[in-house]
């Protein structure tokens, strides 16, 4: 469109058109807040969705059979677990194992209760003595 079309097109309508001179990229941020306000305002009467994104709801965002929005997402925001780490180690401590219970065990299985204890060892006698003094 030349100007002289641009001008007879444009008064026709009754407010100033929008128009924006674009060298390069064109980014709607750097547009001033009032002008970005007015299009987002006439995209909303067009589009239900925008309008809907406008007033604060997430559209499409439904949990529990409630509307996602700006204002109630915090409800839905999952809270954290506390972890049962404490509990193992409390019972780890409180089985007390005696010198017999251990020679019974095969070196496979006294490397896996010393492993609990933080110890290793190479021997079984070794084992067997580490375990009882971290047991103290």
């Amino acid at each position: 469109m030349n100007k002289e079309q641009r001008r007879q097109f444009f008064a026709r309508k009754k407010s100033a058109p929008n128009v924006a001179k674009v060298g390069g990229k064109f980014s709607f941020s750097r547009l001033p807040k009032v002008m970005q306000e007015n299009i987002k305002k006439k995209l909303a009467e067009k589009d239900d969705v925008m309008a809907e994104g406008i007033r604060g709801a997430l559209p499409g965002i439904k949990i529990n059979g409630k509307q996602v929005t700006k204002d109630n997402i915090k409800d839905f925001e999952k809270k954290p677990v506390k972890e049962k780490i404490i509990v193992k180690e409390k019972k780890l401590k409180e089985i007390k194992y005696t010198k017999l219970d251990l020679k019974k065990l095969s070196f496979s299985e006294l490397k896996k209760i010393a492993k609990k204890f933080g110890q290793t060892g190479r021997s079984r006698t070794g084992l067997i003595k580490d375990i009882l003094k971290s047991q103290k």
